[in-house]
């Protein structure tokens, strides 16, 4: 049972919006997971859908900014507004689970097989390290993830490890 859909708020103190859930996509109604599961992720509205909803809006004043303030201002829409956010296509995006699975690829495979949307990731190795960066910059540079990207992030598979801070 889905018990918060908490916000970021202003850091350290967001808004717990579970009325929501069902508007949002990338948030299951069910889970098979009969354990205590907390997953972590962002909340985007694609460039089309963005654009989609400005093109609706004559006076230029009133057009909203970027995807992401949008995306931000429409989960602070009341329990009144829920066909707004379904409207607007909010997709949760999941990058973290504390799950207690030692890969994080089998951890975001796992929230995948749950139904949860999960960022698009890719398994490389050391030496291909520098060819995957090239591609996935290209992706972002290039608009063709869809939704606005901060940059990259690179993890260690092993979860036990990566929580070291080793990089030998």
């Amino acid at each position: 049972q889905l018990v918060s859909v908490w916000t970021r708020g202003n850091g350290p103190v967001g808004t717990n919006i579970p009325y929501m859930a069902s508007a949002i996509r990338g948030i299951p109604a069910k889970i098979s997971d009969k354990g205590h599961l907390v997953v972590r992720g962002e909340a985007t509205i694609s460039y089309a859908d963005f654009e989609a909803i400005n093109d609706t809006l004559e006076d230029a004043d009133d057009r909203y900014a970027n995807p992401r303030n949008l995306a931000a201002g429409t989960l602070a829409l009341d329990k009144t507004n829920l066909d707004k956010v379904k409207e607007r296509n909010v997709t949760f995006t999941l990058v973290h689970t504390d799950e207690v699975i030692r890969s994080w690829g089998a951890r975001m495979d796992y929230l995948d097989q749950m139904g949860f949307t999960t960022v698009e990731r890719e398994r490389t190795s050391a030496k291909d390290l520098p060819d995957a960066i090239a591609r996935w910059t290209k992706k972002v540079d290039s608009g063709e993830m869809g939704i606005p990207v901060d940059g990259l992030v690179i993890t260690y598979d092993d979860t036990d490890y990566a929580a070291t801070g080793s990089v030998t």
